[in-house]
């Protein structure tokens, strides 16, 4: 069992700044592309030391039937999404082989933030509280610990 990861502060560190204007990449998890589910690897495993399942797991669990990120994950926990904190999973609608998938997911960067990574955009920070039009794309919130 891994250890509880500690919560980031906004106030104390701006862990997202090295991590936004990277290019998008399909099943990329570097610097030189990523896509949103390698993005949330990246940044666990970089910052909180979590070692989160690849794409080629992912794609396997998604095709059984998996439905939220703890599914992907295999560990975590829903929480309202009025308590998301820095470093908590935003699950969210996207689309998967042409079909509207429960396949979307980045991290909040502080409450209201969600730093993903879009295709046409690649990995940029999007307001989700008070914002109708994206806040429909959210499903849950998780945290993984």
């Amino acid at each position: 069992m891994q250890p509880s990861r500690p919560l980031l502060s906004p106030a104390s560190s701006n862990w997202w700044n090295d991590y936004v204007g990277l290019p998008f990449e399909w099943n990329g998890s570097t610097r030189d592309g990523v896509s949103c589910w390698g993005l949330v690897c990246m940044v666990y495993s970089e910052v909180f030391g979590i070692r989160l399942p690849r794409h080629n797991e992912l794609e396997t669990q998604i095709e059984g039937g998996a439905e939220t990120v703890a599914d992907f994950a295999s560990t975590g926990r829903e929480i309202p999404l009025e308590q998301a904190r820095s470093g908590d999973v935003l699950h969210m609608w996207g689309v998967h082989r042409g079909k509207r998938r429960p396949t979307h997911c980045g991290i909040v960067t502080e409450p209201g933030f969600v730093l993903h990574a879009e295709a046409v955009v690649g990995s940029c920070i999007s307001r989700y509280k008070g914002d109708n039009r994206f806040l429909q794309r959210v499903i849950g919130a998780y945290r993984l610990e």
